[in-house]
């Protein structure tokens, strides 16, 4: 046997220094995959074979793993063994990630291929820049290596970034996501080097330590829930990912917590912490609009349908999410605590009846693009009556800016004189029956009121269409018996 020919070196162990190899006649032992994810350097004789999963597979003890370079180059070097016929029979040194599987990352990311000698041999490559892979469903990126300046973009999970340089702690990563470059939470990330190697890149703002330190909290002594809960059942883990046994319970009247800079209990820490809140109800028949607001993430089950689903840092938004409903209901509310304040909010609207709006979102503004969501909309005093500020009415469908909507609804009216009255930023148009009442098409404030005579008593049909440009969102519209006046306000 010729000997063997290193071709890359990139090395993404912590804290190892690269030692010669050599290869042997027959495969070293294999690895047993762990059953926990894990995330380090390890050397396995592999075959690379085929074009399957993007690049190649290999295999490993049996088990077929998806491969993936670590660099475009890499990348091309397993192409090139992956069409060798017999296939390549190479040492691997690689990044595993077995459970759970983030989307984007491949199985089995490799970053150097040492081959047999008298095998065809890629081109040598340069090693790949250090990198950073997201390791939660959507994560801020800071100005400076602080939370109390401001986002300048945000990253999502499995996305890899190049990681630049550090804090002089190591608790703050410097890394460019592509069309953003920010500060970003070390815990918050796998990096694929040894942090000592990264420099150390100097900010406007002092390093502020995280609150707690990335490690896990040691299994304190098990907790045993209460036999009965009158209220929500609220079990809090010592981990973000409601992993193992709770390790405090609580029996909540309502869900509605603020623990600020702290925790639910001295078991849980304050940063990195998740929860879960379950309760079943009986529901008179109606309609039930559920309103969810969570500093950091949070996902809603309705008898085990996921309505509501925000598993990433917080974004300040309320979420919500609607059905018509009767008798006996499960809800399991999910919750996610990262850094800074914890806080987390569940509430309820009802009606006996229908909604009387029909609402759809559409893209665009002024003009009118592909419809996004449909739902329905309640009424108060206030007949239509929405602030959505600076944020999206639909996240994650819509967003904070260039969009409009359309309400329709059927009313009764007693009869006789109405004034209509709008106000909105920006565009607004309302349509008794088929009859313009107000308009108001056009960017910036509103308030615009005109008196319709005569309405017939009965039910007529409101429609009212609104658009946000940029800027400061908000809707009201209403009606009432002109005898109030022109600047009544219900």
């Amino acid at each position: 046997m010729r000997g063997a020919r290193l071709l890359v070196i990139c090395l993404l162990a912590v804290g190892l220094s690269w030692l010669p190899l050599r290869v042997q006649a027959a495969p070293a032992q294999q690895t047993p995959a762990p059953s926990t994810p894990f995330y380090g350097v390890q050397g396995h004789f592999e075959a690379v074979q085929g074009q399957n999963f993007g690049s190649a597979f290999v295999t490993d003890g049996g088990m077929r793993l998806s491969a993936a370079g670590a660099s475009p180059a890499v990348e091309q070097q397993i192409d090139v063994l992956a069409a060798q016929t017999p296939p390549a029979t190479v040492k691997i040194w690689e990044t595993r990630n077995f459970d759970p599987k983030t989307p984007g990352v491949a199985d089995l990311v490799i970053s150097e291929l040492l081959t047999q000698g008298d095998q065809v041999q890629p081109a040598p490559v340069a090693a790949s820049q250090p990198s950073a892979i997201i390791n939660f469903s959507l994560v801020n990126l800071y100005s400076t290596p602080t939370q109390s300046m401001s986002v300048v973009g945000q990253a999502r999970a499995g996305e890899k970034c190049t990681l630049m340089g550090r804090d002089q702690s190591g608790a703050w990563l410097l890394v460019d996501c592509g069309d953003t470059q920010g500060w970003i939470d070390r815990r918050l990330v796998n990096v694929s080097v040894d942090l000592g190697t990264v420099p150390i890149v100097n900010s406007q703002v002092s390093p502020q330590p995280p609150a707690s330190a990335p490690t896990a909290t040691p299994a304190p002594t098990a907790v045993a829930p209460p036999p009965v809960f009158q209220g929500w059942k609220a079990s809090y883990f010592n981990n973000p990912t409601l992993t193992g046994n709770p390790v405090a319970y609580e029996d909540a009247p309502n869900l509605d917590f603020n623990w600020g800079a702290g925790s639910p209990s001295p078991l849980v820490p304050v940063d990195y912490f998740s929860a879960r809140f379950e309760r079943t109800f009986s529901l008179q028949q109606g309609y039930y609009k559920f309103n969810l607001l969570a500093d950091d993430g949070a996902r809603l089950f309705l008898d085990n349908e996921l309505i509501i689903n925000e598993w990433h840092q917080s974004t300040g938004i309320q979420y919500a999410a609607a059905r018509w409903l009767s008798g006996m209901h499960t809800f399991k509310i999910e919750y996610l605590e990262l850094v800074g304040t914890a806080s987390i909010r569940f509430t309820t609207e009802y009606s006996p009846e229908a909604p009387p709006w029909q609402v759809v979102y559409y893209e665009g503004a002024p003009g009118r693009g592909q419809a996004k969501s449909q739902q329905g909309d309640f009424a108060g005093s206030i007949q239509l009556n929405h602030t959505w500020a600076n944020n999206s009415p639909v996240p994650g469908v819509l967003p904070n800016e260039g969009w409009n909507a359309r309400w329709v609804g059927q009313f009764t009216f007693a009869g006789g004189n109405f004034i209509f009255r709008a106000r909105a930023d920006d565009g607004v148009t309302v349509y008794l029956n088929d009859t313009l009442v107000i308009n108001g098409w056009s960017d910036g404030p509103h308030d615009i009121s005109n008196s319709f005579k005569s309405i017939g008593a009965g039910k007529h049909t409101v429609t009212v269409d609104y658009y946000d440009r940029f800027g400061y969102a908000y809707v009201s519209v209403f009606w009432y018996p002109d005898q109030y006046g022109p600047n009544y306000m219900p």
